[in-house]
């Protein structure tokens, strides 16, 4: 293992100093240009804002912003952990840093920070700082950014520390706001803080020490702007100082495993977040699940009629007079790898199981007009509650995965209101924050972003077909990203007006789950690479719900062997025997 990590050392070497020497010229032709200042032309903010991203992913460092990036110049203030954070910063927002002088007579390096409208402060002289916040003004007041690190040095102990207001009143003279970025470090979905800068040491030993590390994911935490209307700059320091806090630090608690015997232990081969997502999903696994299953053989389809609305279900018997309903997560169906695995493993003890089609998943787009979306609570709800009075059980159930778990988790908080009796829930993988779950799909790699693009857009080819007098031929998007097609749709064919205003219809953040009385298992893996496990541990939640987490298992995946038997079967089995008997 020393030796391959002595590998990838070498080549992110090459690679790091090959595209710094590659783009050097490029760079500094766009700088030195007339009109060519990278704070005013675009062109320059292009090119640099495209080398930050790949010099750090040449670095093994993973960039996902969360949140909702600012859209409006201002006061950029962040936590500060190392030099590759100016780096990460640049990758997202085209600011202009406030820096040491020390930097002004480095190398190339001071003659490009001069050329980008760098404002070099000398530390601990009061009338620099004074003329370093004139200056921040007057650019903020000329409406171009301006980036500081209010802790004035960096940290390497996992916290946030004090955010000194000085620099800060630039903001409140400009009457500019201020955007609190969080930068936080993290392996295995915990805070990471090895790649910050050690006491004493220098930024080329910790470059060195960097191309050693394992690859590591940067969360860019967004938080909203806060508009310093009313406030002096020592109550706008602290007020930047929680919002990062709460993106950047770990909680006390972090969720251990759940008890089940033996714990989640998958061999080294199968410990890829990447291998354990594509594997609960696809490949052998399927083709054994749907060979010769008697579970299926059973199955019989129930239509749920809604008032106006038709939802699908599938109903297997079973032995017991105990009902357990699963809930596939979006754009997957009934018949999905990890649902089926899921209804054989708890059939074959003897449970009754029910798998819900959503709207417009399975076979069923041309069942009902209206155009799926996330925020139909009351609609699954009553689907949940007809199976129940279908089927008549002693005790039920409702468990979801994904997405379906995020569904399960607010219908237990409905079901009052629907008189749907509940013995217990369990969320696998939920996303907490939806907003957070798209830039996490979208940002964790081609094929995952693309795979979740081709099933949407065939999903509504399918409903244009069926309906298409309500959804014209141009009502597909074209080519874009998951938050392009979702900022076009959303207000098309939703009650919401916009992307954001939708994703918090269903967010389960903050104290929302409070609400939950019934008995709830939550259960992540912290190598999750599309939903964030850090949301999870910013959740408050009531007395009855245990939060559970492991080391790995992707995204639902929770592959325990090379049989690729699944893990979550056994969790859900676990939830069962205690909530059902």
């Amino acid at each position: 293992m020393a030796i391959w990590r002595v590998l990838v050392a070498g080549w992110r070497l090459a690679a790091t100093l090959g595209w710094f020497l590659l783009s050097l010229p490029v760079i500094a032709l766009a700088l030195f240009l007339p009109g060519g200042s990278y704070v005013d032309n675009p062109r320059s903010r292009w090119l640099v804002r495209q080398f930050s991203r790949v010099f750090c992913r040449l670095l093994g460092l993973r960039q996902l912003p969360q949140g909702r990036l600012p859209d409006q110049p201002g006061l950029v203030v962040a936590n500060h952990l190392s030099w590759v954070d100016i780096l990460l910063l640049l990758a997202w927002l085209p600011v202009q840093f406030v820096s040491k002088a020390e930097v002004r007579r480095w190398p190339v390096i001071g003659l490009l920070a001069q050329r980008a409208g760098t404002l070099f402060l000398v530390r601990g002289d009061g009338a620099s700082a004074e003329q370093t916040r004139q200056r921040m003004t007057d650019s903020l007041a000329r409406g171009r950014w301006v980036a500081v690190f209010p802790e004035g040095r960096t940290h390497n102990d996992g916290r946030v520390h004090r955010f000194h207001g000085r620099l800060l009143q630039s903001a409140l003279d400009a009457g500019r706001p201020v955007w609190p970025v969080a930068l936080r470090f993290e392996r295995g979905g915990l805070l990471c803080t090895e790649p910050a800068f050690r006491p004493q040491e220098s930024t080329l030993a910790n470059y060195l020490r960097l191309l050693l590390q394992p690859p590591t994911r940067v969360i860019l935490g967004f938080s909203p702007a806060i508009k310093p209307v009313g406030m002096d700059r020592r109550n706008l320091a602290a007020l930047a100082q929680t919002q990062v806090a709460d993106f950047a630090e770990d909680p006390p608690h972090i969720p251990g495993p759940p008890p089940v015997e033996p714990p989640f232990a998958p061999p080294p081969g199968l410990r890829s977040p990447f291998w354990q997502t594509v594997l609960g999903s696809a490949g052998p696994r399927r083709h054994r699940l749907l060979r010769d299953n008697p579970m299926l053989a059973v199955s019989r389809e129930m239509v749920l009629q809604l008032e106006d609305r038709r939802l699908q279900a599938h109903y297997s018997p079973g032995g017991k007079d105990k009902l357990v309903v699963l809930i596939h997560g979006w754009e997957g169906s009934a018949e999905s790898t990890y649902l089926l695995s899921a209804a054989t493993a708890l059939w074959q003890a003897g449970y009754s199981v029910a798998r819900l089609n959503l709207r417009d998943h399975g076979a069923t787009h041309h069942w009902n007009e209206g155009l799926f979306h996330s925020c139909m609570l009351e609609e699954s709800t009553a689907a949940v509650a007809e199976i129940v009075r279908q089927t008549r059980p002693a005790a039920t159930l409702l468990a979801g995965f994904s997405l379906g778990g995020n569904f399960a988790l607010r219908i237990g908080m409905k079901a009052r209101w629907h008189k749907l009796p509940l013995a217990g829930i369990c969320a696998i993988c939920p996303p907490i924050d939806p907003l957070h779950a798209m830039q996490g799909i979208q940002h964790s790699g081609l094929l995952f972003s693309r795979y979740f693009l081709r099933k949407w857009r065939r999903s509504l080819r399918l409903k244009q077909r069926a309906f298409p007098a309500l959804y014209p031929a141009d009502s597909v998007p074209g080519p874009g990203n998951l938050e392009e097609l979702t900022r076009r749709l959303i207000p098309a064919y939703s009650p919401y007006p916009d992307m954001y205003t939708y994703f918090r219809g269903y967010a389960l953040d903050g104290d929302r789950l409070t609400g939950l009385e019934t008995p709830c298992w939550i259960l992540a893996a912290r190598d999750d690479p599309v939903i964030p496990f850090a949301d999870l541990l910013r959740v408050q939640t009531h007395e009855n719900t245990r939060v559970f987490s492991t080391a790995h298992g992707g995204h639902c995946g929770f592959i325990a062997d090379y049989h690729l038997q699944s893990w979550a079967d056994r969790f859900l089995l676990q939830a069962a025997k205690c909530w059902l008997g």
